[in-house]
């Protein structure tokens, strides 16, 4: 009969047989001549400890790494350490070390290979699933037959992946200044944080900070460059695992800096007074802020500058840039126009669009809309 204390100490009794008794007798004056030469020795003896954090928070598809430290009575020697779950006693056998044979064993979980050494019962699953949620109870054994499982179990807990990242960036974006922007989560395996959407950030450096006792075992990665007008509107993402696709996402609201070329250019294409002139004859004064004035110099070139990032967000859809003005292409597909409409609304309604339509013959229909 296996009796478990408070303690969480494991002891095997007997209620029917000497030889029991007579084991656990021995069993028990050895653990006492050990205690007694070590205070003899005039060193203070080291009891069973475990510490592990009570609740562990992961997604699913990503690596987690429950940290885990020990220590056991001075004078023995650990023999193993395991992991099981659901039950401490009875439970399923997630990895032990040495090595087990049971077939059953976790195939994406494993422990420090200096477990012993560095007292380091850490804990790491690769690659979760719902069904790796629920309880994790640790286990060890020295070479004089004593078990011990602590008192507490590790509740892992499989949730949502953009719940548990956190991303932290500037409040102001200055073009010509350094940004960076740091992605954290808790319990994540080393090399498993990406950023995602860098593509034309020059230089761009990237820095990871694993997780440890100090900081809460949050693992960060960091990621900096130098902020340009070209990134204005741009969006980064930060995921946790390979096929993740949501993750957490950061727009970039890049500010021209005071003696840039973007106020210029704005305060010269924005609210702009206009009137026409014939002979004595002088119109109404409009207020303008789409086109470029006509007739000036420097207009193409402030124009093309402007609007050089200017892109459309379906392929269906192209934008031609003239000097002072631009057209919309649209390709309409089964009477779909959802596209193209969308583009016209975004552009402004001084934009001509220009839409496409196959038809059966082959040939297109050309049509212009405001």
């Amino acid at each position: 009969m296996e009796i478990w204390d408070e303690s969480g100490r494991e002891n095997e009794t007997s209620s029917g047989t000497r030889a029991n008794i007579d084991r656990s007798f021995r069993m028990t004056m050895t653990t006492l001549l050990w205690a007694l030469l070590t205070l003899a020795q005039g060193v203070v003896a080291v009891q069973w400890e475990v510490k592990a954090p009570r609740a562990v928070m992961a997604a699913a598809g990503t690596c987690v790494r429950i940290p885990c430290s020990f220590s056991s009575p001075t004078g023995s020697r650990l023999k193993t350490i395991q992991w099981l779950k659901d039950d401490k006693r009875y439970g399923t056998l997630i990895v032990s070390s040495p090595e087990s044979p049971d077939p059953h064993r976790h195939p994406r979980a494993k422990i420090p290979e200096q477990w012993q050494r560095d007292k380091d019962c850490t804990l790491t699953i690769d690659s979760l699933t719902k069904r790796d949620e629920g309880r994790y109870y640790f286990r060890m054994e020295n070479n004089l037959g004593a078990k011990y499982s602590g008192r507490d179990r590790v509740l892992l807990d499989i949730s949502g992946e953009s719940s548990l990242l956190t991303v932290s960036s500037p409040e102001e974006i200055t073009e010509g200044n350094e940004v960076v922007l740091t992605c954290s989560v808790k319990f994540a395996c080393p090399g498993h944080l990406r950023w995602r959407g860098m593509d034309g950030l020059d230089p761009v450096s990237e820095t990871e900070t694993p997780g440890s006792a100090e900081n809460s075992w949050t693992t960060s990665l960091t990621l900096s460059f130098v902020a340009s007008y070209q990134h204005h509107g741009r969006s980064l993402r930060c995921v946790h695992s390979p096929g993740e696709s949501a993750g957490k996402k950061v727009t970039l609201i890049v500010n021209c800096f005071e003696h840039n070329i973007c106020p210029w250019i704005k305060d010269f294409l924005a609210d702009r007074p206009q009137s026409v002139r014939m002979g004595s004859h002088h119109s109404p004064t409009l207020t303008r802020s789409t086109g470029a004035p006509q007739g000036c110099v420097l207009s193409p070139l402030r124009y093309a500058l402007y609007t050089y990032d200017c892109k459309p967000p379906h392929s269906t859809n192209t934008i031609i840039k003239f000097a002072n003005d631009a057209t919309v292409a649209g390709l309409i597909t089964d009477g779909d126009e959802s596209a193209y409409r969308e583009e016209t609304g975004r552009s402004g309604a001084d934009v001509t669009l220009l839409m496409m339509q196959p038809t059966g013959s082959g040939k297109a229909l050309f049509c212009l809309a405001p």
